[in-house]
């Protein structure tokens, strides 16, 4: 099962393999392996032993878009598959929240290019350049996103400030956890970006290595994030903190500190001026692993 526990995809499964666990006598259990548009989970079946003990939930984004789309995707979709018995069909339906202008698909469409940094959309529509998606991993929080209001949002992403300097990257990446705790901010999470693509790689037919290494460092302030969301609710989406350190393959000696203006250009006065805090907060840290603050840059 390439899709996570709750969507359509799953919900047949399950009911599938109760059916047939009654019918062989021998229990049938569904395993969720989500991801890389669910050719994590088809991989696994295309490799699998063929003994028949190892049956996949053949889906349209596993089966052709993602075979489509993917330059070398791990698997063939006609050869490594052998088709047994349709299972259910369902309709594709556009909808939007109910306080959203726009009566029709055409309408819809030119609101959205009018503001093309204020929508996001799941599935995501190439006409509407969306900005931001409620989930990419599963459909059933996508629907309830859609319902509340989500996809209405204006988007809250900001440009990325990035620092570089000739250095080590466990030398560099060091510094800013240092530099993170001595302000006596907790650090919730260490991604390990390198290694995960490293890992996943082979399962999304893609051997390009992209980075000498590459990690990221999320976090918060308990007292910024509180005086933030207190001036907007809203602002919860800009929290927790992630600066990012890395080193490209083609250039490894060189590493880089970056993250995200914290950036709302719908909050109000207050909002902004509790953002500009943070960001100033997250400017103090990321130069420090680049003494005379290396060179610094500045993108959308």
């Amino acid at each position: 099962m390439g899709f996570p526990p709750g969507g359509g995809t799953d919900i047949l499964a399950r009911i599938l393999a109760q059916k047939l666990s009654v019918s062989w006598g021998q229990q049938v259990v569904v395993e969720n392996r989500p991801g890389a548009s669910a050719t994590i989970g088809a991989n696994a079946v295309a490799k699998a032993a063929p003994d028949g003990y190892t049956l996949s939930m053949g889906q349209l984004t596993p089966n052709a878009i993602a075979p489509a789309l993917t330059p070398n995707p791990p698997y063939d979709a006609l050869r490594d598959f052998a088709p047994i018995v349709l299972v259910g069909t369902s309709p594709n339906v556009l909808a939007v929240y109910p306080g959203l202008s726009g009566g029709n698909a055409a309408e819809l469409v030119a609101l959205a290019k009018s503001k093309p940094s204020g929508y996001g959309i799941y599935p995501p529509l190439a006409a509407l350049r969306p900005t931001r998606f409620p989930s990419s991993r599963s459909s059933a929080p996508a629907r309830r996103c859609t319902m509340c209001g989500y996809v209405a949002s204006r988007a809250a992403i900001g440009e990325k400030v990035s620092y570089s300097k000739k250095a080590k990257f466990e030398e560099v990446r060091d510094e800013v956890k240092l530099a993170i705790e001595a302000k006596g901010l907790v650090i919730d999470y260490q991604s390990y970006v390198n290694r995960m693509l490293e890992r996943t790689g082979k399962d999304v037919g893609s051997a390009k290595k992209l980075y000498a290494d590459a990690q990221a460092f999320v976090f918060c302030s308990a007292a910024l994030s509180r005086k933030t969301m207190e001036a907007d609710p809203a602002n919860m989406s800009l929290c927790p903190y992630s600066i990012s350190v890395y080193a490209t393959a083609a250039n490894h000696g060189t590493v880089v500190v970056s993250y995200r203006r914290p950036w709302r250009p719908d909050g109000s006065a207050a909002s902004k001026a509790a953002l500009k805090e943070v960001e100033a907060l997250l400017d103090s840290i990321a130069p420090g692993a680049a003494p005379a603050r290396g060179a610094r840059s500045s993108e959308r």
